[in-house]
């Protein structure tokens, strides 16, 4: 456990404050601006529409009709690429909420007296005294930035230390990232004990793009207010955007045993089991929160991708083009919506909303890639690859891109590029078997098995599993003597793998580099089921299998059949198609025996089947 998890555990258990008081009027203990001003989704403040139904089947949010309703905006980092909600210094009054509990009424009624005398005329050019802070903070949470902004830096000017804080604040809510760091920078240096402050800095560096400064000052403020969730929440932030997802999801999970009813914080934890791959998990939250408030974009947003992640593709349409009617003006939502229609398999419609979007922005790559797609989808072929020739412009390390342009211009590369089938994959995993299997009939890893039984391949003690995947031939081949390798370019492939807990050894690697590498070691049987369609030159792959395949052992692999003598590379697959005569030619020449070969459709596809055969050879030198 990493040391700020440790002390803030520590001081849980030794009765330090939670910063939870149930007469608060908002879990995370932040003093409230604006709704227009701050929060999780304060561009689209998460309201509940009248009349809203919640969601049938949705598990409900706790806190509702018996305790406050948890606020959006209160919460001191915000949702990814949306607002940011900065924590406002406390008055003079302390941190009022903080520590659950109300302003003194003699503070509260002069400062609300100031702030009256001020809104009622206009804000003059010239400084104003400093004794007008809390005035100013009453401005600032009214919305009414521009002047708050003027008197929190005529405050500065007058000495009063207070300014710099609630200015930082004020800046980051503009999405003046650069400038709030100026700001707190000093500010935290002046007060190294404040979590507030740390906490803002720690949004403001990780919307600057120092995610290594954000995360040590997100660290710093859950040391500092273990029993604030603000600071975890900023910390659960900044380790996301560096990739720590499991420190993120322990942050979110601490600042939930503070404020269990917070809906950004129930948001990012659902962000973070999904980044983790655990959609099964993340489902029900997205759905909670959701039936909970109808306008929150983001939520419908990541349960729309949590369920095309399991596959639900109508249910994951019905939730995009909800996130469509709040945000019709957002280019990424209705890039997302199109996807959501392309999955669903209404192409046609797709592809007018695609040509929408990149009619009204150009320079949209992934807008060009998906109308690519789309019209592969349709046969409209020079199209196609217009629309891949101007993402591609756009976009020239995009691996997809140039994968459709390779098959659209007749190339055909010795194999699929790496970075595409990675990307592929892992988008694929979680539904990989239900879509591949349950819905597309796919047959090869029990038609393999059969064959290789057939051939006494059930005395192999020890099996190689070229791009294992999901670990479907594993289920297969597993006996009680074999021990199993796999290897496979996804890692999140690889996780579904590791958890059937079949494999000896599983290894994120390209396969023909494995094999390379592997020098030394042999196996009594090698697999490939449905690899070489990723694929184009079948000659040095068998060498190399050759070369790690024990005397005897026996070597089995499946194909999709090609139409003619010669490899094809259909654009609207992408997918390599082999003439099963040359494989078997090749596979002789590179020095096996005993071919055997057996016709299958692989699975169905768009309703038509899919023509492939499965072949098993052997190495010589040792009898059956």
């Amino acid at each position: 456990m990493p040391k700020h998890m440790r002390s803030a555990h520590a001081r849980r258990r030794a009765g330090a404050g939670s910063g939870w008081n149930a007469n608060a009027r908002c879990a995370c203990g932040v003093i409230g601006v604006s709704p227009a001003a701050v929060g999780a989704d304060s561009r689209r403040p998460g309201r509940t529409e009248p009349g809203a139904a919640s969601r049938p089947g949705a598990p409900a949010l706790r806190g509702t009709a018996a305790t406050p309703r948890p606020c959006w905006r209160r919460i001191s980092a915000e949702l990814p690429s949306r607002t940011v909600g900065a924590e406002v210094p406390p008055t003079r009054t302390g941190p009022a909420l903080d520590a659950g509990g109300a302003p003194a009424l003699r503070f509260r009624t002069a400062r609300r007296a100031r702030a009256a005398t001020i809104r009622d005329r206009p804000f003059p050019s010239h400084p104003v005294p400093a004794q007008d802070f809390d005035a100013f903070l009453s401005l600032h949470r009214a919305g009414r930035f521009d002047e708050a902004e003027r008197g929190y830096r005529a405050c500065l000017r007058e000495g009063d230390a207070r300014a710099g804080a609630a200015l930082g604040a004020l800046l980051l809510q503009r999405e003046r990232y650069a400038d709030a760091v100026a700001v707190l920078e000093p500010v935290s240096r002046a007060s190294p004990s404040d979590a507030g402050v740390a906490t803002n800095l720690s949004v403001a560096y990780r919307r600057s793009g120092d995610g290594a400064r954000a995360i040590t000052e997100a660290r710093r403020a859950a040391d500092l207010a273990p029993g604030r969730a603000s600071a975890w929440n900023a910390l659960g932030l900044a380790a996301l955007e560096l990739g720590h997802v499991a420190e993120a999801l322990d942050a979110f999970d601490a600042g939930l045993r503070i404020a269990p009813r917070q809906p950004a914080l129930l948001l990012h934890r659902a962000h973070a089991l999904r980044r983790l791959g655990r959609n099964a998990d993340a489902l029900p939250l997205y759905a909670a929160l959701v039936a909970h408030d109808a306008a929150a974009l983001d939520a419908w947003r990541g349960l729309a991708a949590t369920q095309a992640a399991l596959g639900q593709v109508e249910e994951a349409l019905a939730s995009r083009t909800r996130a469509r009617s709040l945000a019709s003006d957002d280019r990424e939502v209705a890039l997302e919506h199109a996807v959501a229609l392309m999955q669903a398999g209404r192409v046609a419609e797709a592809a007018a909303a695609l040509l929408a979007l990149v009619a009204a922005g150009a320079d949209d790559a992934q807008a060009w890639a998906w109308l690519g797609r789309a019209r592969l989808r349709l046969g409209e072929a020079a199209s196609a690859r217009e629309a891949f020739d101007r993402a591609h412009g756009l976009d020239p390390g995009d691996a997809v891109v140039a994968h459709f342009l390779a098959s659209l211009g007749g190339d055909l590369p010795a194999r699929v590029e790496d970075g595409y089938i990675q990307q592929l994959f892992d988008d694929f995993a979680d539904r990989f078997e239900l879509t591949l299997v349950d819905r597309l009939g796919y047959s090869v890893p029990a038609r393999l098995a059969a064959l290789l039984s057939a051939q006494g391949a059930d005395a192999a003690r020890s099996m190689l599993d070229l791009g294992c995947g999901t670990g479907l031939m594993a289920v297969e081949l597993a006996r009680d003597a074999r021990v199993i390798d796999g290897v496979d370019l996804s890692p999140r492939m690889l996780e579904r793998a590791r958890a059937k807990g079949l494999y000896r050894e599983l290894v994120a690697a390209e396969i023909g580099a494995f094999l390379a590498d592997a020098r030394g070691r042999s196996w009594e049987l090698i697999v490939a089921a449905d690899v070489f369609v990723y694929v184009a030159a079948l000659a040095p792959m068998f060498a190399a299998v050759r070369e790690r395949l024990a005397p005897g052992g026996w070597f089995a692999f499946s194909l999709e059949s090609s139409a003619g003598a010669e490899v094809e590379l259909p654009p609207a697959t992408g997918r390599y198609r082999h003439a099963p005569e040359l494989a078997a030619r090749t596979l002789e020449r590179a020095g096996f025996v005993d071919v055997v070969r057996e016709p299958l459709v692989i699975r169905h596809e768009v309703g038509e089947p899919v023509a492939g055969e499965v072949l098993v050879a052997r190495a010589p030198g040792r009898e059956g």
